[in-house]
């Protein structure tokens, strides 16, 4: 028993929560909202766009080999999904900054172009969007996630909401200190979360991973946009919006940097071309698609 007042006494001298990061994110307030679209609207008028038209596999040319082969992450996630995967299209998407090729996946239900989500991606840091090499489109209600070397998405979603999963693939791969799998548990993260006061908005709550993704998009405009955050010039309870998350925001911005900045001499950095097909009928393995 008094060991346990002990510890109480301290967390309560320290101003520590003897709560989880997770459970004090949930009690945090929002700032309150920036203008309607603008974070969007600058990034996408402010960031280049990098990618060269999708290519489609399937060309009057095209062997019978290349029609029928899909990515093994696409075809896996087509089957979670309960899709045929006969029924997805598969496209490279190259850009002009890195020569990693990206595979985009459409199934023929899905709400989203290819066009629309190569533009959007073809914007991102190079290092940022070689974290993520194979895309899905899916049908289905506004929603998306992330999983490993694939990002899928449903709907017809904003730009913003198709960055924010590039947020999670940065918390798996962004070298924050003494970083053991996730960025977002880092003791750097955990400090600078607890230097802030505020959530940037209801689904970033969530927990810490839906939060870092989230602060992922402001940290792209802060570096990117002239002027910075600042530009949104939107103030809660009389304090400037950018200054109630600032630390979490610095954290990524000091860490991620190189992720995180556009057209900074990086290019894709070392990632392996994720060279794994299989047949969209069989599921069995092909060598390879293009023969």
């Amino acid at each position: 028993m008094l060991a346990l007042w002990s510890l109480l006494s301290i967390l309560a001298v320290t101003g520590v929560s003897a709560a989880t990061p997770d459970e004090d994110l949930k009690n945090r307030p929002i700032i309150n909202s920036y203008p309607n679209g603008k974070i969007d609207n600058d990034l996408f008028s402010t960031l280049q766009n990098h990618a060269k038209a999708p290519w489609q596999w399937v060309w009057p040319d095209s062997s019978q080999n290349v029609r029928d082969s899909i990515p093994r992450a696409c075809y896996d996630h087509a089957r979670r999904e309960n899709l045929d995967p006969k029924d997805v299209s598969v496209y490279d998407l190259n850009h002009d900054d890195c020569g990693l090729t990206h595979r985009l996946c459409r199934h023929k239900d899905a709400k989203m172009s290819v066009e629309k989500v190569a533009e959007h991606v073809g914007r991102l840091p190079a290092k940022l969007r070689a974290l993520v090499q194979n895309i899905f489109i899916a049908p289905g209600a506004e929603s998306a996630y992330y999983s490993g070397n694939l990002i899928l998405y449903r709907g017809d979603l904003n730009l913003g909401s198709l960055y924010h999963e590039f947020g999670h693939a940065l918390d798996d791969h962004c070298p924050f200190p003494d970083k053991k799998k996730l960025a977002h548990d880092t003791q750097a993260w955990i400090d600078a979360f607890y230097k802030d006061d505020h959530v940037t908005d209801q689904y970033a709550k969530s927990n810490q991973g839906e939060n870092f993704a989230q602060i992922t998009v402001h940290s792209l405009y802060d570096l990117n946009v002239p002027g910075g955050i600042s530009n949104l010039g939107t103030q809660t309870d009389g304090r400037n919006n950018w200054d109630l998350y600032d630390d979490e925001r610095h954290a990524q911005m000091q860490y991620c940097k190189e992720y995180l900045t556009a057209n900074n001499g990086a290019n894709c950095g070392n990632v392996k071309d994720d060279w794994d097909f299989v047949n969209k009928n069989t599921g069995e393995k092909v060598e390879n698609p293009y023969v």
